[in-house]
């Protein structure tokens, strides 16, 4: 004996479907770690034909922000991201990621600004 779905059901369903949708976004978090004593004006990620922008970050701090990169224009086999660090409008520091395999990104990209004040981008999925 089958038994008939009943509304309640019905509207359950379609809210679930539309939280796990919302969940499904490609999100990636951009973050930067500055562990010298330098007040660094800004860093500028760039993604394919998408760039995002922190400012005025002050010395040992960290910031991450969670961006939704669904507008980024992904080839099939590779990725780059590229990563600078400005002071009075002038590039101080970068670093760049490359994946050539998968062309897919990851959950985050950690640009690190060491005491030392070399550079590298930490990619994790």
């Amino acid at each position: 004996m089958a038994y008939p779905i009943t509304k309640p059901y019905i509207k359950l369903l379609l809210i679930l479907l539309v939280v796990a949708s919302c969940n499904n976004q490609k999100n990636t978090i951009l973050s930067f770690e500055n562990h010298s004593n330098i007040h660094i004006d800004s860093v500028v990620f760039s993604v394919h034909n998408y760039t995002h922008k922190m400012t005025n970050i002050q010395p040992n701090a960290i910031i991450k922000n969670r961006v939704y990169l669904d507008s980024v224009n992904l080839h099939s086999h590779s990725l780059t991201i590229i990563a600078k660090l400005y002071i009075k409008d002038s590039v101080f520091r970068g670093a760049v990621d490359y994946n050539d395999l998968s062309g897919s990104l990851k959950k985050e990209y950690k640009l690190v600004l060491n005491k030392d004040l070399s550079t590298k981008i930490i990619s994790s999925n």
